[in-house]
Order: structure tokens, then C-alpha cells, then sequence
């Protein structure tokens, strides 16, 4: 337990106690907050308490006096008082409560404590293993010319506390350790397409490096790769000491080059790594020549897929490993960062081949269940002094809107930030920002490190000096991903702060604001959203930057000063970045709708811009942009794959590169895990909340179908990311969200709301309703068959509507007539009609002939399904009769947002105006409707008069007086009252209504 506690607690450069400590069990000291806990009630300390408490453990199980107390507290010049002695008794008889502290017969009080802390002047903040390391210097070292004693020079303290345990000490904890990585580890063969599950990782790594050394061939065996914190060096200490058990016919040695970078980073001179390296594999050389008999095993750490200490070359590594005959294992640290001078790998082991990869993803929070269970498993691995339980800890890590985890830096918050992490006043900036002032001697040095971040990710052609990469900045930045990503946002902000916007050079200004032309991903807004909300100057700064200087911004700084508008908390400034983001909608949609473009890639431009502008919109709540933003998912293929590209690259699934001027948001079907984690995430925490929902989160689960529509649509789906699990949860917020206020019982004809109530969204709740059926369907149909992913076939509409020719004409068939005519023929005759004899042009400026064709072309398509329903039964039931239509009619039209259907968007305004039975194109389409079934009335009264008795005449001939439109009246004259076809049968009607 000593070991334990030693990883917690610590003095600092400036000799404090800081970390977290047990006093007893149920009790913890948090130095750094002066609080202890017991039993989970944090109980403050008075400065007497807590100085007094700081002796007692800084003496150990020595007997404390109380002069030597009251010096400690009162200074060497102080003089011993009846009252201050019985202070310092009061305090300690309070400690008792919380530590185990004995009277010692009036010298003293004894304090039960077992470890010794020792000082290290260095720490400031460093993480946890290694202030662990700094304790086992007692330890009983091993032969130092072995490959174990060579191999352990390079370990952190949970590999060194193991290499002399018995067998069931350390596979008790081995298989800890392949707990944690259960959730995060993916095995692959170079050879086999699924991936492989051992039950245990550990135990199941090592079988395989046993099976696959049975000789001493070269062999590049397995690579282990993941981003910082993943964990990889203790799985990789713990594979090595488990074949040094089980592998009697292995000589294993196992080397960090970690190890010569820090060496490099703590004074030394980078010429001296070579020759420290060389030395090195003189002695690795030394055990495989000793023991020729044995297959030599390197497990190789610390190499790196991004540029790291550039003034370094890792080639002689290659060179000596050439040398002898070896099975390689590499850990490889991956995903710190993808700017574009570092796309490429450093080391020369990166790109190489493996047999076997092992990849290590950082854990996503939207899964709960999941989630705790990890947590659980680190505690239970690293055995922390937390009093709190995992599912608290995952909602404090929800709550701070932590999207990912990983075991080191769970460890290390725990740790690092003790009880301060459960701080209800906490934010994720304020956390980093702590963690960063530990860290650094100087705070004056985060803007240091935070300027350095930004170069090296955003412009990393601007670091000339190769000492930078030996820094305290640097290996602050190189802690975590995550810290990189705040310090790029702490810098960030310093750039909007120091903007002189009153500068009257213009040009000077533009090029001050250059830094916002990029699109920051999720994983640095996430930090620079608390960082100016409320700010009076920084939101002053954004909404004068849109007022002079949006029209001078590149499309993609337009984009991202748009999604900083959005962000305002101030009441006044939000109102005027809403009139301009309008004003902002309008002018580029109109140009979007001209399309006034040189290239196809200004044309996209714009697109995206819209798309950006309209987000920001309906983060300000603003109905008509969500229902336009929904028109152009569904109607505009450019637009959607724009949407669902640009999400994968927000949300990390496709690599963030700054300033890239080519707008390359096409989507990756088999792409978007992560994206898909995060709006789960953000859903889930709607769904929980149980009250209005805001416009966002519509957008979210608009996305969300979205992406899913692109991942199930055959014949890609097979190679698309499988969507199967995030389907049943996207099917559950359809459900929540449908039964929500905003799209509750939302009517085809829905007027606005009173005002302060939220707006109905009726397309939106029309699409909603459509993905949940079909979603549902296609649910149905892949239970039905086990084997199959869910997926959609393009044919589908086809295959269901074009059965329109077996849906004959209801009235006919109760008139007798044989072989009367079907819903397929008399859609296309209309669809003639209006053809022919339409004018192009009439003098009311909304008629569109091309859209009253479209209109006819589909109007009775919905009776595919319905069947045709005669007008004697529709005016008993009118509004059934079209709710059942209109439904069968969104769904034939939002089947075209599928991204390979064909767009269905000029056919979608024409139904719309139908089924609102308002406008001039309704009324000359619904004209024409009506003419054609008197003309084909005509027709078969011709053909067969025997059919029909003189009211049936009268009905349909007296339904020429009933067209409403001029220019449908002028058709009917030559089409049907003057066609000589019909003579006959006029003068009939003539003479009859006559007399």
C-alpha cells in the first residue's frame, strides 16, 4: 500500500506536500485544496489543522514534541504560550477524528504512517509514474549486465513494482490490465480480414508472440499503435515481463527511445545519442551472442508517427537492428497531430509492415454503460485513493464534455487535479489551465506554450529552432493530445484579443484576422467556447469583425467568424449577429440560386458557406433557417455531401488540416465512428433532460440520418461503416424528438405559433416521421436474415411505384367499364394536356409551366399504395384521404436524399403546392386533373353510351363550369366542347340543358 499512496502524494520544487493521500480508510487529505475527506464530506482545514497535519506526516512514525510542533508553526523566534500549546493540542485532538494519531504518554502523538515521502525538486506536475519511479530507489536491483536489468532501466514504476513478483501477483494484474484495454484494443492480421478477440489481451498477445517464435527468422511481428495516453508502454512492459516468464527459449529485451529524448530534455546534447544508443546495442548485441540458442525478441517504445525532436535522426535504430537476426515488436504513438508538414512518418519503423497490428483507440463517452465499466476497470488497475465512484466520475468527465478517454489521462486528472476535478464550478478550460499552471515554474509560460502549440500544429514552418523540441513547453504540449488542443485554443483567443479593429489600415486588419480562415475541429472549440463566452471584449471584437470585415474574410473565415456569432451570450450583440447572419443567408443564397460561378469549386464554396451560416441561425433558434437547412440535405446533393464531409472532419474522423484552401468535405462511408459517438452523446443528453428541445439538437439527429442514409445504401453498404448499433439508438430519438412539443401533432397546414412558443417545423417532422418508418422497415427486413447489414436498394421506389398501372380508375370500374383506365395512364394524359397546350407564360409572374408538368407527372402517385378512391368517397372523409396520400407521397420524395438517388427537389415544391392547395399552379394543375377525367368521361361515352345514364352525363359535362383558371377554360373549349369527337354527345347535352 506504501507504493500506492507514493504515486499520489509528493513535495514539490517549492517543498509542499501536493497530491492526495489516505489517512485512514474512508479518509483522504487533498493538499493541494486543503480539504479532507471522510466518507465523502470534504471538510475544510484551518491553516493551525492543516500545518500541524503536514509535520505530523512530513515526521512519519517519529515522535512529534510540541515544541518542534509549535516552532513549525509559530517560527524559531517565537515563545512557547499555555494558550498556543493548547492550540496546537486542540488542532491535533481534531485530526483524530480523520487520521490515526496515539498519545505517546504526554511527549507527543504518534502518527501511524508507513511511508516515507520523499522530495524531488523537479516534479511540477509530472505525471504520476514517474514521481512513482522516484520511490523505489530502495529496491533490490538486478544483475545489471541481464537483458531483465538492461530492460528495466527503461521502465515506469507499475513495470519495475512487478518484475520481481510471483506468478499470481503479476497475472492478477496483468489481466487488470487487458481489462482496461478490452473497450479499446483491435488485434488484425496482415492476412485475415476480421479482426482477431483473444478473451484476455495480455495473456493472448503473448500466446501469439510465443507461436510465432518458434525460430530466429527476421520478422517484423506485431505493432502496437495508438494516440498518447493510450497506455501502450505498460501494455508493452507487461508483454515483455510475461515472455521473459514464459518464453524460456526467448531472449526478450525491451528499449524506450523515449528514454533518449528525455535524456536529451533534462541538459543533455543531442550528439550524444548516437553514442548512447550504440552502447546500448553493443549490449543487446552482447546477450544475443551470448545466447545463440535463444530467439531474440525486441520490443522497441517511443517511436513516432509525427515529427517529435526533428534535430534526431532514428535511423541508426534500423541499422543496428539489421545487424542481427530478430522478431520486432513496435509501439508507435499515432494521431498527435496531422498538420501538413507532419503527414508524413519520422520514424523509419513507423511505415514498416507488421504481421500483426494492434490498435489502440481512446474510449468514447456516449456509451454509459461501457464507459463506467472502464473507469471501473482503471480504478481497479491502478488501485487510485478515489472515493468517488465510476459512474460519478463519468459524469463529472460528461459534464466537463470530455468526448474521449483513455487510461493515462484518467489517471492522471484523478490524480493531478484531486478533488478539484468535482469541482461543480469546473469547467474543462479552468482544468487545463490548472494543470497547466502546475506544470510550468512560470504562468507567464502558458502563453508561451500555448504560441508554440499553434506554430507547430497551424504554422509549423515557423519553428527554426531545433531546441524548442528539448523545452519544458514542449514536453508540456506532448503530454496529451488534449492539452495541445487547449493550448492551440488558449492561443487562439489571445489572437482575437489583441485585434485592433480601429486600425485604419484595413489591409493591416485583414492580415490580422488570417487565423480564421480554417474551420477549427470539435476537439479545440470545445476548449475556446468557455473561453469567450460572457467576455465583454470578446464578443464586442466578433460582432465588430462581422459588422466591417465579414465581406473581406476567404469563404472559410466567413464560415468560421459566422460560427463564432452564434456563441454570443450577450443579449444585444446576439440580436445584431442575427440580423446579420440574415442579411449574411440572403445575399449568398441568392447568388447559391443564380448560380453565378466561374468553377464548380466556387459553386461548392458557397454551398458550405451557406451551410455555415444557416447552422449558425438555428443555433440562435431561427425556425426558417432548420427548415431551409432540411431542403438542402434532401434536395441538394452538393449541400448533403458537403453536411455529412464536413461533420467527419469536425468531429475527427477525417484528418483536420489547417488552412487548407481546397474544400475537400466529400464523405468516407466507411469513415465516421467518431462522428457518430458524438452526436449520440450530445442526443443522449436531450433525451435525458425531458423538456423543449432546442433547434440544435434537430440538427444533430438531422445529421445523424443523414450519415446513416449514406452508410445502408446499397451496393456501397458492404464496404460502409456498419451503422447497425447506431441505428436502434437513432430510431429512439426519432421517437423522443417526434413526441416533442415542437413537432408534436404538427398538421400539413400548420399556422405560426403564438409568440414565445417554439414555431412548428412541419417538414421537419414530416422527414422525421418518414426516417423512423423507413428506419423501422429496414430494421424488419434485417432481423429477418441474421447475416444481412442493414441497408437500403435503390430500387425499392421503383419497385413499389411502378405498380401504379395495376391501380385502375375506382369510378370507372364501378361504371362498368372494360379495361378502364389506371392511375398510371391518367397521371401521363395529364401530364399531355398540360404539355401541349400551356402557355409559357401568363401574366401572373408565380405561374411556372415546368412545375405544373412535374405536379401532374406525380399528383396521384400516392395511390400506388392507397388505392384510387372515387370523389363521391374522398368528400366523405377529405382529411383522411390526404394525410394517407401525403404520407405516401414524402416518402416516394425523400427517398431522392439518398446521396446516389436521383434529386427529387423540383418535384417536392410542386407537391407541396398541391397538397396545400393554394397558388396558380395548384389551380391549373387541379383544372387540368379535372379535364382530363371529363375528357376521358367523353371517351368512353363514345365508345360504349350504353354504359352511362343521363345524370352521369350531367355530373361530368357540368364540371366544365367549375374550372376555376382561364387558361384551363380555353383548353376545355377545343378539347372537349369543340372536339368534333364529341359532337355527337354535346349536342345531347345542349339540347337536354336547353330545354
Amino acid at each position: 500500500m506504501a507504493e500506492l499512496y507514493a504515486k499520489t502524494c509528493f513535495i514539490d520544487a517549492d517543498d509542499k506536500l501536493c497530491g492526495v493521500l489516505k489517512l485512514k480508510d474512508g479518509c483522504f487529505v487533498d493538499f493541494d485544496r486543503r480539504y479532507i475527506l471522510c466518507n465523502n464530506e470534504e471538510i475544510h482545514l484551518s491553516n493551525p489543522m492543516f500545518r500541524i497535519l503536514c509535520k505530523l506526516i512530513r515526521n512519519g512514525s517519529n515522535v512529534v514534541e510540541y515544541d518542534a510542533l509549535f516552532t513549525t508553526y509559530y517560527g524559531e523566534g517565537g515563545t512557547p504560550a499555555e494558550c498556543n500549546i493548547k492550540t496546537i493540542r486542540n488542532c491535533i485532538s481534531t485530526l483524530r477524528k480523520y487520521a490515526d494519531i496515539r498519545n505517546r504518554a504526554g511527549d507527543g502523538y504518534y502518527f501511524k504512517h508507513t511511508l516515507l515521502i520523499r522530495r524531488f525538486h523537479n516534479v511540477r506536475g509530472e505525471d504520476v509514474e514517474n514521481i512513482a519511479s522516484l520511490f523505489s530507489d530502495d529496491a533490490e536491483q538486478a544483475d545489471d549486465q541481464s537483458p531483465l536489468a538492461f530492460s528495466a532501466k527503461f521502465f515506469h514504476a507499475g513495470a519495475r513494482a512487478l518484475q520481481d513478483a510471483d506468478d499470481w501477483l503479476f497475472w492478477k494484474q496483468a489481466d487488470r490490465l487487458s481489462n482496461v484495454f478490452r473497450p479499446q484494443a483491435e488485434l488484425c492480421s496482415a492476412e485475415e480480414q476480421q479482426p482477431i478477440c483473444p478473451e484476455n489481451l495480455l495473456r493472448g498477445l503473448c500466446d501469439l508472440v510465443l507461436e510465432h517464435c518458434t525460430d530466429q527468422t527476421p520478422q517484423h511481428l506485431l505493432k502496437i499503435s495508438g494516440p498518447l495516453g493510450a497506455y501502450k508502454n505498460r501494455l508493452m512492459q507487461y508483454l515483455f515481463l510475461a515472455l521473459c516468464r514464459n518464453g524460456k527459449h526467448l531472449l526478450p529485451v525491451y528499449m524506450d527511445l523515449a528514454y533518449y529524448d528525455d535524456a536529451v530534455g533534462d541538459g543533455g546534447d543531442t550528439s550524444d545519442i548516437p553514442q548512447e544508443l550504440e552502447k546500448d546495442f553493443a549490449t543487446i548485441r552482447m546477450f544475443v551472442e551470448g545466447q545463440p540458442h535463444r530467439t531474440p525478441v525486441i520490443l522497441l517504445d517511443g517511436v513516432h508517427e509525427y515529427q517529435y525532436n526533428k534535430e534526431v535522426s532514428y535511423n541508426a535504430v534500423s541499422e543496428e537492428l539489421e545487424r542481427f537476426p530478430c522478431k520486432l515488436i513496435v509501439c508507435e504513438d499515432t494521431d498527435f497531430t496531422v498538420n501538413s508538414e507532419n503527414l508524413f512518418s519520422v520514424h523509419p519503423l513507423a511505415p514498416h509492415d507488421f504481421l500483426y497490428t494492434l490498435r489502440i483507440s481512446p474510449v468514447n463517452l456516449t456509451h454509459r454503460k461501457s464507459s463506467v465499466a472502464f473507469i471501473r476497470s482503471c480504478l481497479d488497475l491502478f488501485e487510485l485513493p478515489v472515493p468517488y465512484s465510476a459512474d460519478r466520475i463519468y459524469d463529472v468527465l460528461m459534464r466537463l464534455n470530455v468526448m474521449q478517454l483513455d487510461a493515462y489521462w484518467l489517471r492522471f486528472l484523478l490524480t493531478s487535479a484531486g478533488f478539484g476535478l468535482f469541482d461543480p464550478k469546473q469547467t474543462i478550460y479552468s482544468l487545463y489551465h490548472s494543470i497547466c499552471l502546475r506544470y510550468l515554474d512560470d504562468p507567464k509560460q502558458e502563453a508561451a506554450a500555448a504560441e508554440l502549440a499553434f506554430r507547430y500544429e497551424i504554422e509549423p514552418s515557423s519553428i527554426t529552432d531545433p531546441g524548442v523540441f528539448r523545452s519544458d513547453l514542449w514536453k508540456l504540449m506532448t503530454k496529451h493530445r488534449s492539452v495541445k488542443d487547449y493550448l492551440i485554443a488558449r492561443h487562439y483567443v489571445r489572437r482575437i484579443a489583441r485585434i485592433n479593429y480601429n486600425n485604419k489600415d484595413q489591409d493591416a486588419v485583414v492580415r490580422e484576422l488570417s487565423f480564421f480562415n480554417m474551420v477549427l475541429p470539435k476537439d479545440i472549440t470545445r476548449f475556446v467556447v468557455p473561453m469567450i463566452a460572457g467576455v465583454d471584449d470578446y464578443e464586442h471584437k466578433i460582432m465588430i469583425i462581422a459588422e466591417r470585415y465579414y465581406h473581406k474574410l476567404s469563404v472559410l473565415g466567413k464560415s468560421e467568424l459566422t460560427f463564432w456569432m452564434a456563441r454570443l451570450t450577450n443579449r444585444t450583440r446576439k440580436d445584431k449577429c442575427k440580423r446579420l447572419l440574415r442579411a449574411f443567408a440572403k445575399e449568398e443564397i441568392a447568388r447559391y440560386r443564380e448560380n453565378a460561378f466561374d468553377t464548380e469549386a466556387d459553386r461548392k464554396d458557397s454551398a458550405f458557406l451557406i451551410r455555415g451560416i444557416q447552422v449558425s441561425l438555428i443555433y440562435e433558434n431561427d425556425a426558417d433557417a432548420l427548415e431551409a437547412y432540411l431542403d438542402s440535405l434532401i434536395f441538394d446533393k452538393t449541400a448533403n455531401e458537403i453536411n455529412r464531409g464536413f461533420h467527419l472532419e469536425y468531429y475527427g474522423d477525417k484528418p483536420f488540416v489547417p488552412y487548407n484552401t481546397l474544400l475537400d468535405y466529400e464523405d468516407e462511408i466507411t469513415k465516421g465512428e467518431n462522428t457518430f459517438n458524438v452526436l449520440c452523446l450530445a442526443l443522449d443528453k436531450v433525451t435525458r433532460k425531458e423538456r423543449s428541445v432546442a433547434y440544435s439538437a434537430l440538427l444533430d439527429l438531422m445529421t445523424l440520418c443523414n450519415l446513416i442514409q449514406a452508410r445502408i445504401e446499397a451496393p456501397t453498404a458492404d464496404t460502409a461503416l456498419d451503422v447497425t448499433p447506431y441505428v436502434d439508438k437513432c430510431i429512439g430519438y426519432l421517437e423522443y424528438i417526434l413526441g416533442n412539443r415542437i413537432l408534436r401533432n404538427v398538421q400539413e397546414k400548420t399556422p405560426r405559433s403564438q409568440r414565445g412558443m417554439p414555431r412548428p417545423l412541419p417538414n421537419v417532422a414530416k422527414y422525421f416521421r418518414w426516417m423512423y418508418r423507413s428506419l423501422k422497415e429496414l430494421q424488419h427486413a434485417a432481423q429477418e436474415l441474421p447475416d444481412q447489414r442493414l441497408r437500403y436498394y435503390r430500387a425499392a421506389p421503383y419497385n413499389k411505384f411502378s405498380q401504379a398501372y395495376t391501380v385502375a380508375r375506382t369510378g370507372w370500374v364501378r361504371q362498368g367499364v372494360e379495361k378502364p383506365e389506371n392511375i398510371m395512364e391518367h397521371m401521363y394524359s395529364c401530364f399531355l394536356i398540360a404539355m401541349m397546350y400551356l402557355p409559357e407564360k401568363t401574366g401572373d409572374p408565380l405561374y411556372n409551366k415546368s412545375a405544373i408538368m412535374q405536379t401532374l407527372l406525380i399528383h396521384d402517385l400516392g395511390e400506388t399504395e392507397t388505392g384510387d378512391i372515387d370523389r363521391a368517397d374522398k368528400m366523405r372523409d377529405p382529411d383522411r384521404y390526404d394525410r394517407e396520400e401525403n404520407r405516401v407521397m414524402q416518402d416516394f420524395l425523400f427517398s431522392g436524399s439518398y446521396p446516389h438517388a436521383v434529386d427529387l427537389g423540383g418535384y417536392y415544391q410542386g407537391w407541396a403546392d398541391w397538397e396545400k392547395k393554394s397558388g396558380i399552379n395548384y389551380a391549373v394543375a387541379k383544372d387540368i386533373d379535372d379535364l382530363q377525367t371529363i375528357y376521358r368521361f367523353c371517351r368512353y361515352y363514345v365508345q360504349n353510351p350504353d354504359l352511362f345514364q343521363w345524370d352521369d352525363i350531367l355530373h361530368w359535362l357540368r364540371g366544365l363550369d367549375t374550372l376555376q383558371t382561364e387558361v384551363v377554360q380555353e383548353i376545355a373549349d377545343f378539347l372537349v366542347i369543340n372536339n368534333p369527337l364529341f359532337a355527337s354527345l354535346m349536342q345531347r347535352y345542349d339540347q337536354r340543358t336547353e330545354g
